[in-house]
């Protein structure tokens, strides 16, 4: 159980089984749900756009996301002490994200649903250690990983010329670094499609039962 996971109301499990005397292989789920974009203050602080941030405060979203890594032992046994973890990661977002807009000198909202899915792959660096009995503390000390994501949002809402000119001034001024997309704002709403590179960190400070 990965409590570092707590930080963003993320449930992180992770099943772990030797398959040699220093290798192993691992599989870990994390589940979030809907809520606000998560350690926000760091986002403002990558993003740096005031059009992006303003949007972006408002959304919503949940998470899933499924790695399955193998451990190398550097030490004399497996499940003990330092490892490489090469890994590979599926993830998907679903997302809630309300573009306002001014029209007849009023705030208007059209939201954009839909979801993200990112394949990566990388390697992670980590310890394991036996606490007492059956339990173990594992520590990944740093990871990373880089692929590709892809997805597709709407927001169905009737708009004429003049809305729709307010919601791509305000849809030019979204900036996000890493992942690209493109949009299309028409009179029956907004499609957005994202496509492009993905890449992730991996960090875990967890407790384990050996059984």
């Amino acid at each position: 159980w990965n409590v570092l996971g707590l930080t963003s109301s993320t449930i992180s499990l992770q099943y772990e089984r030797l398959i040699a005397p220093k290798t192993s292989i691992a599989a870990n789920i994390n589940m979030m749900p809907k809520r606000s974009i998560p350690f926000f203050g760091t986002v403002e602080d990558i993003v740096k756009d005031t059009g992006a941030i303003d949007i972006l405060k408002d959304v919503k979203m949940n998470a899933f996301s499924f790695v399955p890594e193998v451990r190398f032992y550097l030490g004399k046994e497996g499940m003990k002490g330092f490892y490489i973890a090469p890994f590979l990661r599926y993830d998907r977002f679903a997302l809630d994200i309300p573009i306002d807009y001014i029209y007849n000198n009023q705030i208007e909202y059209v939201t954009i649903n839909g979801s993200v899915d990112g394949f990566s792959g990388g390697l992670a660096f980590g310890a394991q250690w036996r606490l007492a009995s059956q339990w173990y503390l594992d520590i990944t000390f740093v990871g990373a990983s880089y692929g590709f994501a892809s997805g597709e949002l709407s927001g169905k809402r009737t708009l004429n010329a003049e809305e729709q000119a307010e919601i791509r001034r305000a849809m030019n001024d979204f900036e996000l670094p890493v992942v690209d997309y493109t949009y299309n704002v028409h009179d029956q709403g907004v499609d957005v499609k994202v496509k492009g590179p993905w890449a992730n960190a991996k960090l875990a400070v967890a407790v384990g039962y050996r059984f």
